[in-house]
């Protein structure tokens, strides 16, 4: 059964939904397939790409924002992203259009 309380189920109360904002914009300009602004918690990925490039283009800027990978070299996280995108992939996660 769900939980429909404001509540978690340790009994503490949850605060606002701050999520991180994912938008679709293509970014020619920027010469980039994504963009993350951190601070804002804001993800722009360019919606001109094949399945699995977004999926990869997606999470590497995703990773941009959490920590601590919110720290990573530029490498690092091409090559984490790299790896959780081979294993969704290869685990039948696919980009669905409208």
């Amino acid at each position: 059964m769900a939980n429909r309380t404001n509540k978690t189920p340790t009994g503490r109360r949850r605060g606002p939904k701050k999520g991180i904002r994912v938008q679709e914009k293509k970014l020619g300009k920027l010469g980039a397939m994504g963009y993350c602004y951190p601070d804002e918690k804001l993800v722009l990925v360019d919606p001109r790409q094949n399945s699995k490039e977004y999926l990869d283009t997606l999470i590497h800027e995703l990773l941009h924002v959490f920590p601590p990978s919110k720290h990573w070299d530029e490498e690092t996280v091409s090559k984490v992203a790299g790896q959780l995108t081979h294993h969704l992939w290869e685990a039948g996660f696919r980009r669905l259009r409208p």
